[in-house]
C-alpha cells in the first residue's frame, strides 16, 4: 500500500519535472490548444475570430450563405469549422462549410459532413488527451537536469524504464487491494 502511494508521488514528481523543459512546454501548449478547440458549428459563421493566449473568441452570425450573404432558405446556411494547432503550430483559424446542403432529392449531404467533422474533432480531442497523459506519465519525455533518455547509457535507460514499470506495478497492486473485497487494505 505504501509503495503504491510512493509510486504515485514519484511518477507525479518526475512527470512534473520532466515536463518543464521549453520544448515539451511548447508541445503541451499546442496540445492544450487542440483540446480546447471548439467543435464544428452546424449553422452559424464565426466572425471576428481573435486568438489571445490560449483563448479563442468569436462572434457568431446566423443565416449566412456560402457567399457571405444573408440566406432566406435554411438549406443554404453554412457552418463553421475550426482548425487549431495545425502542423503543431500555436495557431487557430476557421473555415466555412455547407453543413445544410441537400442534393436534388432532398438527401441531407451537409448533415453527413457535419456529423463526420464532429466525430473527427472528438476523436482528435481524445488522441490529444492521450498524448498529454502519455507525455506526463511515461518516460518518453524523461528530462532531469537536461539529461534525456538519449543521453543516458543503455543500462541507465533500462533502469529508468524498470523503475517506471515497478511503480506502475505497485500502483496496480494498490488499486487491487483497495477494490478487491477479498484482500483487505492491510
Amino acid at each position: 500500500m505504501h509503495l503504491g502511494a510512493f509510486s504515485i508521488i514519484f511518477i507525479g514528481i518526475v512527470g512534473f519535472v520532466s515536463s518543464q523543459n521549453p520544448t515539451n512546454q511548447d508541445a503541451m501548449q499546442v496540445n492544450f490548444l487542440k483540446l480546447s478547440c471548439p467543435l464544428p458549428i452546424r449553422e452559424g459563421v464565426a466572425r471576428n475570430v481573435t486568438f489571445t493566449g490560449s483563448t479563442l473568441s468569436y462572434d457568431l452570425e446566423h443565416g449566412i450563405d456560402i457567399n457571405n450573404n444573408p440566406a432566406n432558405n435554411t438549406k443554404d446556411f453554412v457552418g463553421s469549422y475550426f482548425l487549431c494547432g495545425e502542423d503543431n503550430d500555436f495557431t487557430a483559424s476557421v473555415t466555412t462549410k455547407e453543413y445544410s446542403a441537400e442534393n436534388n432529392f432532398g438527401f441531407p449531404l451537409g448533415w453527413f459532413g457535419y456529423t463526420s467533422d464532429t466525430i473527427t474533432a472528438i476523436v482528435q480531442k481524445i488522441v490529444t488527451m492521450l498524448t498529454i497523459m502519455t507525455s506526463f506519465l511515461t518516460p518518453v519525455n524523461f528530462n532531469i537536469l537536461g539529461y534525456t533518455l538519449g543521453d543516458l547509457g543503455a543500462v541507465a535507460t533500462m533502469a529508468v524504464i524498470t523503475l517506471y514499470i515497478f511503480c506502475y506495478l505497485m500502483i496496480a497492486i494498490m488499486i487491487y487491494k483497495v477494490i478487491s473485497p477479498f484482500s483487505g487494505v492491510g
